[in-house]
């Protein structure tokens, strides 16, 4: 009887032990701290200095982009407020939405719903702008 309970405890011995030394996800070469956060190892320091380096190289060695967008026009029918800062304007294409400013209100609250314009705008991060709009 004492000879079982040696086996078994050396098994939930065994078991317990090869349960701690699990495998994980880590890549080789990564470490992780007991909270979760990545630790970096001098190999990884050296990688991204060496990005680093590369990307200000780069942006040294590149001219600077133009920071003015480029002015578009087009004509349309408009066709009313959204809300207090965008309006559709029937196109060619379809509806589309376009942001407006401060400078632009009194115009657009003068328009009529289906009158024909023509419009200015440029594009910023996905949008539409308005910069200037005119009865056609």
């Amino acid at each position: 009887m004492e000879e079982w309970k040696r086996i078994v405890g050396v098994i939930l011995l065994a078991t317990a032990l090869m349960t701690g030394c699990g495998t994980t996800t880590e890549e080789p070469g990564e470490q992780t701290a007991e909270d979760g956060t990545e630790q970096l190892t001098s190999e990884d320091t050296e990688n991204n200095n060496e990005d680093a380096t590369e990307e200000e190289t780069t942006e040294e060695g590149t001219p600077e982009e133009d920071a003015t967008p480029e002015q578009k026009k087009g004509e349309g029918t408009y066709s009313g407020q959204a809300d207090g800062h965008t309006i559709e304007i029937m196109v060619e294409d379809g509806p589309q939405a376009f942001q407006f400013n401060e400078d632009l209100k009194e115009k657009i609250e003068s328009l009529e719903i289906d009158t024909k314009i023509t419009f200015t705008y440029e594009e910023k991060d996905g949008a539409l702008y308005l910069t200037d709009i005119q009865e056609k």
